[in-house]
């Protein structure tokens, strides 16, 4: 007897969550939501963190033997403004000299380096200012100089 209630309140409470309510979302609200987000963080309307952002760059002329046209390409690193300027973009830098190193050993046989900016902004801004100065620029990557910057410190150190 008490396994047939048991199976009669499951019912009954599944029966219940499952009608449309106010409190209950639906399908289309949840795709709407995820929409919103996804259009938010393209558009660069993402709410931005607290923190301020410190980013190093580095605008690179690559030849790959599938083309023998030079493509102009930027790559950042950005990191958190931890109050040690210094040390902040001395982290970032060395993360886009791995990131070089690893394009010219992987995918790109020629690469020159046009410009090497740091600033105490977003990437997001830095990057404005140099497709004014590069008309055929292309973002290659924006890294996070914060996460791969400990990875590189915590492999020195357990040398």
């Amino acid at each position: 007897m008490k396994r047939f209630i048991c199976i009669l309140f499951a019912i009954a409470l599944l029966g219940h969550t499952s009608f449309a309510s106010q409190n209950n979302l639906e399908k289309s609200d949840l795709r709407k939501t995820h929409n919103d987000s996804l259009t938010n963080s393209v558009d660069g309307k993402a709410p931005q963190k607290s923190s301020a952002k410190i980013c190093a760059c580095q605008v690179l002329g690559v030849t790959s033997n599938n083309s023998r046209s030079e493509q102009l390409i930027a790559v950042f690193a950005e990191g958190s403004n931890t109050g040690n300027l210094s040390f902040n973009f001395a982290t970032a830098s060395s993360v886009l000299q791995k990131e070089k190193k690893h394009l010219q050993y992987f995918f790109f046989n020629k690469i020159k380096v046009y410009e090497k900016v740091t600033s105490a902004f977003s990437c997001r801004s830095l990057y404005n200012s140099l497709r004014s100065k590069y008309d055929n620029l292309e973002l290659y990557d924006v890294l996070n100089a914060d996460a791969l910057g400990k990875i590189d410190n915590s492999s020195v150190a357990s040398r």
